[in-house]
């Protein structure tokens, strides 16, 4: 009888170590409950969380950086958020990886998504104290602690957060404005970019980490008569599978004085290497997509980030708007 008792402890321990060891590798994140076995979705909060991709950015005196989930109810707010970057297997073997762990300048929010809204946690104000430690990584996985020590935990495709000069603003150099697309159309969110008196260039876009992003968007600069004839040509491109030349076609009506003039052509370029050289008064049309990420995101939550250089400095600006994809 005693050896049957030490040998059903035995297999009790090994499973509870096979259990933790799961959880580790599939989520990143150590179980708030030792032993559990989990499928990296979001435990004990008040829903499950898709593995989403999330880009953000802080500047001086404003942030956006956003994460779905709603872990906590409204009468128990988040305590403590600590972000992992480490793989589960890094953090069995003891090789370590990056956690940060923020105590306070967390809120939860919504987004417009359709239909209703997406539940969120506004990270801004607890990454605008961070050191630059959080800057340089992407974080897999995500847990919550709530002031009434409920626990939740989750795995992320990714969490990239970048330094910014400034929020977009139409006072700057560099003018940047964001259109979600249906996202049936593959097309994700056209980012249209215009200058003013003194010309600019666009050095680059982040809009997703760098183990989720292929690094290719469409790039067109002409003016803003463009535009509806480069956003048509795109959708056609895009839902016939987003490979090969785009082919932008005649256009449509313009103003008599560049009726004649043909549509500049739209080219798949490095979000890294945009070297968009932008004239006085001039545009340039960015296309966020399917094809822009290694795979299609079941959850997308990007504020873009833009590089540009204007009279022999170099400026970074972020999005306020989301590019936003929600599978369910």
């Amino acid at each position: 009888m005693r050896r049957r008792r030490w040998a059903l402890a035995a297999a009790l321990l090994g499973i509870s170590a096979v259990a933790t060891f799961l959880w580790l590798d599939l989520t990143g994140v150590p179980s708030p409950v030792p032993g559990a076995l989990r499928a990296g979705l979001l435990t004990g909060g008040q829903g499950a969380a898709m593995l989403g991709t999330y880009h953000g950015w802080v500047a001086p005196a404003d942030a956006r950086v956003l994460l779905e989930g709603s872990p906590c109810p409204a009468n128990d707010p988040p305590a403590h958020v600590t972000l992992h970057a480490s793989t589960g297997l890094e953090r069995l073997v003891g090789t370590g990886g990056e956690s940060i762990t923020f105590a306070g300048g967390v809120a939860p929010a919504s987004l417009p998504a359709s239909p209703g809204t997406l539940p969120v946690l506004d990270l801004g104000a607890a990454f605008a104290g961070a050191d630059q430690r959080a800057y340089d990584v992407t974080f897999t996985g995500v847990h919550v602690a709530c002031r009434s020590w409920r626990e939740a935990a989750w795995r992320l495709e990714g969490l990239a957060v970048r330094r910014v000069g400034a929020p977009a603003s139409a006072d700057l150099p560099l003018f940047a404005d964001l259109m979600p697309e249906p996202v049936h159309t593959g097309v994700y969110a056209l980012l249209f970019l215009s200058t003013q008196e003194a010309p600019v260039t666009v050095r680059s876009i982040s809009y997703a980490p760098d183990g989720a992003a292929s690094g290719q968007v469409v790039v067109g600069v002409g003016t803003a008569d463009h535009w509806q004839s480069w956003r048509d040509a795109l959708r056609r491109w895009s839902e016939a599978g987003g490979s090969g030349p785009i082919e932008v076609g005649p256009g449509g009506p313009r103003p008599y004085w560049r009726a004649s003039d043909p549509t500049p052509p739209l080219q798949v370029r490095r979000a890294d290497d945009l070297s968009i050289e932008l004239e006085p008064y001039s545009t340039a049309f960015v296309a966020v997509g399917s094809w822009s990420f290694r795979r299609p995101p079941e959850l997308l939550v990007s504020f873009p980030t833009v590089t540009y250089v204007h009279d022999g400095v170099t400026s970074s600006i972020g999005l306020t708007e989301p590019v936003l994809v929600a599978a369910r």
